[in-house]
């Protein structure tokens, strides 16, 4: 009968490459979310165009570094061009995402004409971006598995 075994030696090598690989991976795991937050932070500012809106948007990791998100930055105002109100980013951002309603025939100064329509399309940054993002993940996934594989290979 044949038989496959291995050695006390090589067992223990084993226990303290999965140990290391234990303490390693929480950090690991941090930085392919962070990773993975500002591919799809970038995604969503391209889809926004070049103006401050795009700015006003920021990647975040979950504080036990499982997740990430992209989304409006918190607690951060713009102000109405008209009446000078504050309007958190976040209801802006939402509003040139998913559209508004506008004053049809209303003269707007900085356009330097009325409007025409009663309604402005979204621009969808954030769905666009979401459609990526599953790829995103994926190509960050296969780095973090190599990395695993690469450190269990050393010993």
């Amino acid at each position: 009968m044949q038989t496959a075994y291995l050695d006390r030696n090589a067992l223990e090598r084993l226990a303290a490459d999965f140990n290391d690989l234990l303490r390693e991976y929480p950090e690991w795991r941090r930085e392919m979310y962070e990773e993975m937050g500002r591919a799809v932070l970038v995604e969503v500012q391209r889809g926004l165009g070049n103006g401050e809106a795009a700015g006003w948007q920021e990647a975040v990791v979950g504080s036990g570094g499982g997740y990430a998100a992209v989304r409006p930055k918190k607690e951060t105002f713009t102000r109405d061009g008209g009446s000078g109100e504050p309007y958190a980013v976040g209801y802006v951002t939402n509003s040139i995402e998913n559209g508004h309603k506008q004053e049809k025939g209303r003269y707007v100064p900085a356009l330097g004409k009325k409007l025409v329509a009663d309604r402005v399309a979204g621009k969808g940054a954030y769905l666009a971006a979401r459609q990526r993002a599953e790829e995103i993940a994926y190509q960050a996934a296969e780095r973090f598995a190599k990395k695993i594989q690469a450190k269990l290979q050393e010993g």
